[in-house]
């Protein structure tokens, strides 16, 4: 039942058509899972490919690293803190398959010195920054568990879905009662709700969060409908669910997947031509007199896209290059590229990209600091772009230090 209801799953079509790192990320966290079930079971000789598939997940998707810390807690829920001994030749092959699969992030360590690493550990050391209250992240999560059991099993209805997601917990908690299946079920549960872990540390609320999650949810949805209904007297509801769970996908394939990829796109809608368009009015505005620039970018504070663009295109139809008023862009893709030298100039401009990718508080933090040194004159929305022009009031410079502190200012 599991496989019926993973080849309708509307977010598996989804991941199918996503040409990017997550999509293969799949294989290999359920190998992962797997692996690490058959280890439960005492298959200590499967440690090093277990280590190999999660060091493959975390390559595809560097957030996985998180699921080490998954297996942790659920050998400790399941096993206690007993730790087996483990054969020499275990160990030495477990060693050798770790560092095969992180091989080439080492080599990227190193050639780009340390920067993946410092900025995880900048990550876990101001994530409180990126955060919020406990009933905030708790909102956040509920929400990307709604989506794992609506995008992958009950189509029809988001609020149904969540609601029988809980429910689907909460049946599988209270059978864990009975020994037979106490294992298993803990370690799907386990499985289901691990990327609450990611909200603990203001995660994103993007889709790929979840990434993985959904499989064991079909796993587990697919067992409790088996045990609940697949009775002589409920055959009914049996094949109502199935029903309901092939319609409701269905739905979402047919209406959805004809646009494309629709679930996981870090911001909508992100045209060259509405990119062109902005710099064109941005120029017009100016009247060919200097100006400055700032844009709220995704990533944040990366203003790649843009430099290549008005040094590409700007500079080519209007002969001159912007001035730079946003964060010191250093050993980022475009920081070679030369924008206008500092002058008296009255007029600034923001580029704001389009979401979802960017968070709210970001782009209200930043908006509130440009207000501190100019007021904006008039806006312009081209696509999905929001362009500010602004009359400068103060000559002021902030960073994304000043950002974070107007975001949480305890923690500075």
């Amino acid at each position: 039942m599991a496989s019926l209801v993973y080849a309708f799953s509307f977010e598996a079509t989804q991941y199918a058509r996503w040409l990017s790192n997550p999509a293969p990320a799949l294989i290999t966290i359920t190998l992962s899972f797997w692996l690490f079930w058959k280890l439960l079971n005492g298959k200590l000789s499967l440690l090093p490919l277990l280590i190999f598939f999660w060091g493959l997940s975390t390559q595809f998707e560097f957030f996985m690293i998180y699921q080490i810390f998954v297996f942790l807690i659920i050998w400790l829920i399941i096993k206690g803190p007993k730790i087996p001994k483990i054969p020499f030749k275990i160990t030495a092959l477990t060693i050798i398959a770790f560092i095969i699969s992180f091989l080439p992030f080492m080599a990227s360590e190193l050639k780009f010195k340390f920067q993946g690493t410092k900025a995880l550990l900048s990550f876990f050391g101001a994530q409180s920054h990126f955060g919020g209250s406990f009933t905030e992240m708790l909102l956040k999560y509920l929400d990307r568990f709604n989506a794992i059991f609506f995008l992958n099993i009950w189509g029809i209805n988001l609020f149904l879905a969540g609601l029988t997601g809980i429910v689907t917990i909460y049946l599988s908690l209270k059978l864990t009662k009975k020994t037979k299946t106490k294992k298993q079920l803990i370690f799907l549960v386990s499985w289901v709700i691990s990327p609450i872990l990611l909200h603990f540390f203001g995660g994103t609320s993007g889709t790929f969060i979840n990434l993985g999650a959904g499989i064991g949810a079909i796993i587990l949805t697919s067992w409790l409908i088996d045990k609940l209904f697949n009775k002589k007297n409920w055959k009914l509801f049996y094949l109502l669910a199935i029903l309901l769970i092939i319609v409701g996908n269905a739905n979402n394939i047919l209406s959805q997947n004809k646009r494309g990829e629709v679930l996981f796109s870090v911001q909508d809608k992100v045209v060259l031509g509405d990119e062109v368009k902005a710099i064109d009015w941005i120029y017009q505005q100016s009247d060919n007199q200097p100006f400055r620039l700032n844009t709220i970018t995704n990533p944040l504070f990366i203003n790649t896209t843009w430099a290549y663009l008005f040094d590409w295109h700007g500079k080519k139809e209007y002969g001159y290059m912007p001035i730079w008023w946003g964060e010191t862009q250093v050993n980022v893709f475009g920081d070679q590229i030369e924008f206008a030298k500092k002058e008296k100039t009255n007029f600034h401009f923001l580029i704001i990209e389009p979401g979802p990718g960017i968070p709210e508080e970001y782009i209200k933090a930043i908006r509130q600091l440009e207000n501190s040194r100019s007021k904006v004159v008039e806006t312009k929305q081209i696509g999905n772009f929001l362009v500010e022009k602004r009359q400068i009031t103060r000559s002021r410079i902030f960073t994304s230090r000043d950002v974070f502190y107007q975001i949480n200012p305890a923690t500075n």
